[in-house]
């Protein structure tokens, strides 16, 4: 047996199904001591199992945008939202149906698109997530837009089915043209700027993690709702 040439094949396969992502992974990493260099090894971790699908991983992230041009960006939700999902879908190479944007500060949480997804039908496997940061909640409807401070709007979206070929090292540099794509749709010189904060997992993990945000969400909103207005 050719064993260099195996190695060769095994770690440069021509189809990526998550077996053959998993074994050349492992070369890469185990064999090679490096980083894959186009393939995303989170696959090889998360979609096993019950997502034996090599297009399993989600992306939880966070948007922090500078805003230049606040009464553009802040005159018409639906507008702004669909800049935002047009120009993740762009940076990341995906479809726009892949794309959800959970929640603008300042703005309610989408009750479809959330609710959805926290209450889909799928068996948890418990996993320990980040304390705080994007996962800790959803904000209140009477929190700014944009901080008149800092000048800044934060974003909460979801990402599914992502390419196994998304490396997340080129997550920064891929978002990094977000400013441009919303311009296009909100006017130039709206957004200046964009950091991002990301956590990959399956729809197991989305799940577990969207469920206690949209319990606590959806009941504070109860809560106001019930609120006496004389008390």
């Amino acid at each position: 047996i050719d064993a260099p040439g195996m190695i060769q094949k095994n770690a440069c396969p021509k189809n990526s199904g998550v077996n053959e992502i998993t074994l050349s992974c492992n070369i890469w990493e185990d064999s090679f001591d490096m980083q894959h260099p186009w393939l995303n090894c989170l696959v090889r971790d998360h979609c096993n199992g019950d997502s034996p699908d090599e297009y399993c991983l989600r992306m939880l992230g966070q948007l922090e945008l500078t805003i230049r041009n606040a009464s553009s960006y802040e005159a018409d939700k639906t507008a702004t939202q669909a800049a935002i999902s047009s120009g993740l879908a762009t940076a990341f190479g995906v479809g726009i149906s892949r794309v959800k944007v959970l929640q603008i500060r300042g703005w309610p949480v989408d009750p479809a698109t959330v609710g959805a997804l926290a209450t889909k039908k799928v068996r948890i496997r418990r996993r320990r997530l980040a304390e705080g940061g994007l996962l800790s909640s959803f904000w209140n409807d009477t929190d700014p837009v944009v901080d008149n401070t800092t000048s800044t709007s934060l974003v909460k979206f979801l990402v599914e089915n992502l390419p196994p070929t998304l490396l997340p090292s080129s997550i920064p540099g891929r978002t990094a043209t977000l400013p441009a794509q919303m311009d296009i749709a909100l006017g130039k010189g709206t957004v200046t700027s964009v950091q991002v904060t990301s956590e990959f997992g399956n729809v197991h993990w989305v799940k577990e993690a969207l469920t206690p945000l949209w319990d606590g969400y959806h009941n504070s909103q109860r809560s106001e709702g019930d609120a006496d207005p004389d008390a």
